[in-house]
């Protein structure tokens, strides 16, 4: 289970990472709906890697 909610934070942060970087480039747009669902994804996966170790101040 460790395991697994390690490669969620990962993937989450990659969310995060790629979406902000997509729009540094001109990629994609931050209005677009696939910037929005990659915050809201990786926000998301993040949250509960941050929930399952117990870093809470992460997540304020």
């Amino acid at each position: 289970m460790e395991i697994l909610i390690s490669m969620l934070g990962w993937i989450g942060f990659l969310l995060v990472i790629g979406a902000y970087s997509l729009n540094s480039y001109q990629k994609i747009k931050s209005d677009s709906l696939i910037f929005q669902l990659m915050n809201l994804a990786g926000g998301i996966l993040l949250i509960i890697n941050s929930v399952y170790k117990e870093a809470y101040p992460f997540s304020l």
